[in-house]
């Protein structure tokens, strides 16, 4: 079990504190603001690729860009412990192609 230092922390022009983190004991990635986790990403990983199935935004959070934020945070995480990734959620998929296509299994 290891859970990670936070990736992306305070941001310049922001009053909040923002984090994403890693949690291998569950099997996820955590974005919290201000300590209140707003939106995670379930993974699993196995022979150097992790698999995404699921994020969720926490739904009096939704609206605000916090899924993206989460991924920009594990797309940090993953181009670090060059693995590669599945993501068979579709938000976090699309993300992906968009910002890191070079780290999705073919």
């Amino acid at each position: 079990m290891r859970d990670t230092s936070p990736m992306n922390s305070d941001r310049a022009n922001t009053a909040d504190a923002r984090a994403v983190t890693r949690h291998d004991d569950r099997g996820r990635y955590e974005l919290r603001i201000d300590g209140d986790v707003v939106s995670f990403a379930v993974f699993s990983e196995r022979d150097g690729t992790v698999t995404i199935p699921h994020i969720e935004t926490d739904v009096r959070h939704r609206g605000n860009g916090y899924a993206a934020m989460l991924m920009d945070g594990v797309i940090d995480d993953l181009r670090t412990r060059t693995v590669l990734v599945r993501a068979t959620c579709p938000v976090a998929h699309a993300h992906l192609v968009s910002h890191a296509p070079e780290l999705l299994v073919r």
